[in-house]
């Protein structure tokens, strides 16, 4: 997935000049799909401008829109988070049985990580969600 900013975005708010992508910031999140698994790259776009590289000490640098991680700083996706739930709480899988079955697929993803987006995810998630429920009750 590519982030980048439009035509109109890339001028420069210091001197109105024409910027370009500099680089990308990347993040890899894990995603799910039943009977497939595949790793999707965000790539954003950071953008600068040329004209003031050459003529400012000061060079202002844009980045593109991208969506929020579902869980800062991992490689969590809703999808994959609603499989290791939905295998352990309703197909009864443990975690170690889920390791082992990523290891299969040549993916690196530990019990102990595992566990912490459970945990993550029934806090920031399924908390509030019957909080609510059970408020309209």
């Amino acid at each position: 997935m590519e982030y980048t900013l439009s035509e109109e975005e890339r001028s420069c708010p210091e001197c109105g000049g024409k910027m370009h992508l500099i680089g990308y910031d990347e993040r890899r999140e894990i995603e799910i799909i039943p009977a497939s698994v595949k790793v999707v790259v965000h790539a954003q776009g950071i953008y600068g401008c040329r004209r003031c590289e050459r003529e400012n000490t000061h060079v202002p640098i844009k980045k593109a829109d991208v969506p929020a991680p579902v869980i800062k700083g991992s490689a969590a996706s809703a999808s994959s988070i609603a499989h290791i739930m939905t295998q352990k709480y309703m197909q009864g899988v443990p975690l170690y049985r889920q390791e082992l079955s990523f290891m299969k697929e040549r993916i690196k993803l530990s019990r102990q990580t595992m566990a912490n987006w459970l945990l993550r995810a029934g806090k920031e998630w399924l908390y509030p969600l019957y909080n609510e429920m059970r408020r309209k009750l």
